[in-house]
């Protein structure tokens, strides 16, 4: 496979160059899951909700058995206040012992106000060697702490969270634990 670039010589002259590439660029089918999520990262990351949604409901149509994608897919639907709709999105993969389908479960039985099922999914999380995963489960954690009304213990875990990382979700989080035990005393 060939690929022509038109190269600027600075003088308003080009050259055209002739280049060849091994093997098939993944990102060129439409139909490949290297390319739904590039699409899918790229949207997360943009904070375009619809197309995440979209292009993971089509990556299902073709290959259900897709962890990732699933994954993906069911975070945006607890983010956008569809929690049951992501647990039924998990549930062909709810035991799975992947790091990330347990966290997203345990998302979505949180916005469902059980912390009860959520705490031993994110203990499993927080217990993994992937950090990213772990920082998120400890903020998970210290929410389920605030639901079951252990707000010195959530505090604890936000001022935690806060000494290694200053994010705004956090601090907005801490700040309405702190609120909350004020309220019950």
């Amino acid at each position: 496979m060939g690929v022509s670039i038109c190269l600027s010589t600075g003088c308003g002259a080009a050259r055209t160059q002739q280049y060849s590439l091994k093997g098939e660029n993944p990102l060129s089918r439409a139909d490949s899951w290297e390319s739904n999520r590039a699409i899918m990262m790229a949207a997360m990351t943009s904070d375009n909700p619809a197309i995440v949604l979209s292009t993971g409901q089509k990556e299902l149509e073709v290959r259900p058995d897709n962890v990732e994608a699933r994954t993906m897919v069911a975070q945006v639907q607890t983010r956008l206040g569809q929690p049951k709709q992501a647990l039924l999105t998990l549930d062909p993969v709810q035991l799975s012992a992947e790091p990330g389908v347990k966290l997203e479960l345990a998302r979505a039985r949180l916005a469902l106000g059980h912390p009860e099922q959520a705490v031993p999914l994110l203990n499993e999380v927080a217990a993994t060697e992937n950090a990213p995963l772990v920082r998120e489960a400890s903020k998970l954690l210290a929410v389920a702490c605030d639901q079951q009304g252990r707000h010195a213990e959530a505090q604890e875990r936000y001022e935690a969270l806060l000494a290694s990382k200053n994010e705004p979700s956090v601090r907005y989080n801490y700040g309405r634990s702190l609120m909350l035990s004020n309220r019950n005393r």
